[in-house]
């Protein structure tokens, strides 16, 4: 047997040395209790034992066979060629392995593969390294900002807790910060509201601002082509910035704004208690002043609120608004994952898809004993339910489901089998994926969907005439083909020439009819 210490061993001798050094200081069993967690009888059977008897009686040498020691080499083995490998994954090559394996619980295989790893010192690894990282160049003055929104709990006072949500913007030349908070959930009306209060605190607008894809900005990705919610659409027209959207489920392409997330939740918020939400945020003004703008930046090694106004400031986008609050609306409630609302003890379903990932909320009106719910983007009406007077129920009407996913390449088989697969169809297809390759299946989904009621030849022309114009969008081309569909359509019209005079007609002796002046008098009189 291994005569190497077990993590277990090591455990119970490291008890036996402080329960020891404990008394040792003078404190009574009760004391080393409270002070260890340990058990009464625990404490009491090792102060009676010298350290040679507690070694001598095997508390430290103690091994357990298992029913698993027969395939202790099979397990080494496939742990040290791959670490990454996890106790169910071990379970299933044991069974599919040993054809006499018998009957294992998976919790008695986890304890077995963690043993062994502990044993063996072969640590849990990740399969593969994952994406390739590196350092980027620091990027020009005022060219860049990163947006993102954070909530946490923190105490109320009253040994209740609090939830605070808050909206940071970093400044990416030199991590100049800004950052406010709310008591509410953000709505596109109150991101609105809170980058005006950066762009004022900074005297100046970024060029470009990176976000996720959070339905508080975004109403649809529109396969690439996004649309903004009317709010946010607005204040970026407005102030002139351009919108960067990162990919979806990829924070990492914005660290320096999460990095500012955690910074707040664990900086600034840590052991803050809560005295209102104007006390919250004139705090969080001192701290950014004194701390997080005003102490040099770990990467950067400057100061950056001063860079900022040495460097950055002048190249800013003039701001000339004022930061005007939202009007008061429905209140808001979070969107769970199962396209539900929590509201007074139950649950009430939206429309699936209605989740959009985290920050996904609606508006609630209770109204004629029912419950409405409508989109915060939109302001349109989602569902309306009857409200319900128990609790803990599910209140739903039956949503319709989305249409299950169709391969990129059952798609254009669609199409090109009812288009023909020429060369211009082949083309226009072929743009579609080099423009949006993250969108290509909603784009193809979104031509087959339509063409047979546009009809062949007007999707096949206005497919030329967009990939003419190098503007490869199919929500524009399938408007250009009902356009063409349309007018081809109209019937057509036929003109008939009418000769002012008869053949043989002497046009020498015509004279053209004169109007007399009173008539002109009668129509300005």
């Amino acid at each position: 047997m291994d005569a190497r210490p077990k993590a277990s061993e090591i455990k119970k001798y490291l008890m036996w040395s402080k329960i020891n050094e404990l008394k040792r200081e003078g404190h009574s069993i009760s004391r080393i209790k409270k002070l260890t967690g340990y058990d009464r009888k625990t404490i009491r059977k090792y102060l009676a034992m010298s350290e040679e008897e507690f070694r001598s009686r095997g508390f430290c040498v103690r091994h357990y066979s298992s029913r698993l020691d027969k395939y202790r080499d099979f397990i080494v083995k496939r742990l040290e060629l791959y670490p990454f490998l996890s106790s169910a994954a071990i379970h299933t090559q044991l069974r599919m392995s040993f054809s006499d394996l018998g009957k294992f619980d998976p919790k008695t295989v986890y304890n077995y593969v963690r043993r062994i790893r502990l044993e063996e010192n072969i640590p849990m690894e990740s399969e593969g390294n994952g994406r390739p990282y590196c350092m980027l160049e620091q990027t020009a003055a005022a060219e860049y900002a990163q947006a993102d929104f954070g909530e946490k709990w923190i105490d109320d006072g009253t040994g209740g807790k609090k939830k605070v949500y808050f909206f940071v913007l970093v400044l990416s030349r030199w991590r100049h910060k800004f950052v406010w908070f709310s008591d509410t959930p953000f709505t596109a009306e109150l991101a609105a509201y809170a980058h005006e209060l950066a762009f004022d605190f900074f005297g100046g607008v970024p060029r470009n601002i990176v976000y996720d894809q959070d339905k508080v900005l975004l109403r649809d990705e529109n396969m690439g082509d996004y649309i903004l919610t009317a709010h946010f659409g607005r204040l970026v027209a407005e102030c002139g910035f351009h919108a960067v959207f990162c990919r979806k489920s990829d924070p990492e392409s914005k660290g320096q704004v999460e990095n500012v997330v955690k910074y707040v939740k664990n900086n600034f918020l840590a052991g803050y208690e809560f005295r209102g939400m104007e006390t919250l945020n004139s705090d969080c003004a001192r701290w950014l002043e004194t701390t997080a703008n005003g102490l040099p930046h770990a990467t950067t090694g400057m100061i950056p609120s001063t860079m900022y106004c040495q460097e950055e400031k002048e190249h800013m986008l003039p701001y000339k608004g004022v930061p005007t609050p939202p009007r008061q609306e429905l209140p808001t409630y979070m969107l769970r994952k199962d396209n539900t609302i929590s509201y007074k003890g139950n649950y009430y379903a939206v429309p699936l898809g209605s989740y959009k990932g985290r920050g996904s909320s609606v508006r609630v009106l209770e109204k004629d004993s029912g419950v409405e719910i409508y989109s915060t983007e939109t302001g349109k009406l989602l569902m309306r339910h009857p409200l319900c007077a128990e609790k803990g129920r599910l209140v739903t009407n039956g949503s319709c489901r989305r249409d299950p996913d169709q391969r990129i390449e059952t798609l254009e088989q669609t199409i090109t089998g009812w288009l023909g697969n020429d060369t211009p169809v082949m083309d226009y297809l072929c743009a579609v994926r080099k423009a949006f390759p993250r969108n290509v299946r909603d784009n193809f989904l979104a031509i087959s969907r339509n063409m047979e009621s546009i009809g062949r030849e007007a999707v096949r022309r206005a497919m030329a005439l967009h990939l003419e114009a190098s503007s490869p969008g199919v929500n524009a081309m399938l408007q250009t083909a009902r356009s063409i569909g349309r007018r081809d359509s109209l019937p057509e019209t036929v003109f008939t020439y009418v000769p002012l005079c008869s053949p043989g007609m002497d046009i020498g002796t015509l004279v053209p009819e004169r109007t007399s002046m009173s008539s002109y008098s009668n129509l300005f009189n």
